[in-house]
């Protein structure tokens, strides 16, 4: 059963896991604050005597997958697993164990019928996916927001539609004897799912969670900064007809430290990914062969926002070679076809063979290989040629060219002897490689330019300037 207090979920059961032969009965209490991404706590009880105590304890310790199941009791219904079990505590009758997630009520079962459930995904930062409206305050204590841009941003998945908004959740306490009304402003993705006939609950989270993964990087490059859930409910809608008794469900997450919302301008604002914007981004990400390119890209870059600028420009440039790679063809990343390069390798080290250099010979014929790959601004210019990004405003006191080759040359410094002569230098072409690898990511997933954010590119400008 859960705890009374809305703000602390806990469950509290018994189980047993052992055998009739060897028992392992416990009394558990999991507990979790609903706002707080860092929280889960796993308490165990052991009700054996020592011996069946210190056995029970060892069986915490999860399966290759990071999975420990926790068998519950009747009349407890819902199925509780542990995901990525990192550690376990024990101390005479008392196990604690350090978790990095929860699932409860995934059943394995197929259900007989269609199922109509509304899913929610509590994401962080709070702050994002918000619309312009006027807050008007009331002495009376009532705060309503009048919009003045309507719209949904939404995503189309197999099982039904997903929405990206922002949303309130209220709740009241007593503090000093006053009695507090509190509205916490989340961001969340929301939508009604139908769960089909023979198909278990478990196996359509596995899919709605790749779909919100998919609707998390999208917003990871809107917004300039990592976007996550860490939280997805499942409920069964009281609509459905017939009603029935369906289970409910929570996947919950532990994350190491909140996500706040950064200052700065976003790349594209949630007026443009209302009316199928999000849906675009998200569909050309999804659908592209580079998936994963460009999902790693993103990730790395919505990263480098937040890092000091030493690691933030390793991970950028990272980003900008990853997205440089998904967008060129094989062959502009090799100087010869397999058979010609197959016959100038061979002449090649016949040549240093005959030189007579001795171990000097051996170590330049393992550097052979790296003669076939295109140098770095070739990539990068095979890119502008394909893609067709603008870069003439990148480096205004020197060409595209050498400005690529003086951020290379920063990163190489970085890299290979953690220098950085000059970090206000370094800082200016981070600032370029961030605007230069997102514009290839645009133009790789086909977003028009006038549906950027106006001020997107307000750090170039001052970069130029300085």
């Amino acid at each position: 059963m859960e705890g009374s207090n809305p703000n602390r979920k806990e469950f509290k059961f018994h189980g047993n896991l052992g055998t009739e032969l060897a028992p392992a009965r416990f009394a558990a209490t999991i507990a979790y604050l609903k706002y707080d991404p860092t929280t889960l706590d796993v308490d165990i009880l052991w009700l054996g005597d020592e011996n069946h105590n210190r056995a029970a304890s060892a069986r915490l310790f999860p399966s290759p997958l990071g999975v420990v199941a926790l068998p519950a009791d009747d009349p407890f219904p819902q199925k509780l697993e542990l995901l990525d079990v990192e550690g376990v505590s024990t101390g005479t009758n008392h196990s604690t164990v350090t978790a990095g997630g929860l699932r409860v009520g995934l059943s394995d079962a197929s259900l007989g019928r269609d199922v109509r459930y509304i899913v929610t995904a509590e994401l962080q930062p709070s702050g994002i996916l918000t619309l312009p409206k006027i807050r008007e305050s009331s002495y009376t204590g009532e705060v309503r927001n009048r919009e003045i841009v309507t719209g949904k941003a939404e995503v189309t998945t197999e099982f039904g539609t997903l929405e990206a908004c922002e949303r309130y959740e209220h709740f009241d306490t007593v503090e000093l004897g006053n009695q507090v009304s509190h509205a916490v402003r989340r961001a969340s993705i929301v939508g009604s799912i139908v769960v089909p006939a023979n198909t278990t609950l478990a196996r359509v989270n596995s899919e709605i969670q790749h779909q919100i993964g998919d609707i998390c990087s999208a917003l990871s490059l809107c917004y300039r900064q990592p976007v996550g859930y860490y939280e997805i409910r499942y409920i069964p809608d009281p609509n459905n007809e017939p009603p029935l008794e369906a289970p409910w469900a929570t996947v919950r997450l532990r994350w190491n430290s909140v996500r706040t919302k950064i200052k700065g301008d976003n790349l594209i604002n949630m007026r443009d990914l209302i009316s199928g914007g999000l849906q675009r981004i998200v569909s050309a990400i999804s659908t592209s062969p580079e998936k994963d390119a460009i999902q790693r890209a993103i990730d790395f870059l919505a990263a480098s926002y937040l890092a000091l600028i030493e690691p933030a420009y390793f991970m950028a440039f990272s980003a900008m070679e990853t997205v440089v790679n998904a967008c060129i063809e094989s062959e502009d990343k090799r100087v010869l076809g397999a058979g010609d390069w197959k016959r100038a390798e061979r002449e090649l080290r016949r040549s240093i063979d005959e030189l007579k250099l001795g171990n000097h010979g051996d170590l330049m014929k393992l550097k052979l290989p790296e003669l076939r790959r295109t140098p770095f601004l070739h990539q990068v210019q095979a890119a502008c040629s394909r893609m067709g990004p603008q870069i003439v405003d990148l480096w205004r006191r020197q060409s595209f060219e050498d400005g690529m080759e003086t951020a290379a040359k920063l990163r190489n410094e970085l890299f290979h002897s953690a220098e950085a002569k000059d970090l206000g230098v370094a800082f200016a072409n981070l600032i370029r490689i961030h605007t230069f690898t997102e514009r290839l990511i645009l133009r790789k997933i086909g977003w028009p330019d006038d549906r950027i954010w106006r001020w997107h590119d307000q750090n170039l400008k001052w970069a130029n300037l300085s």
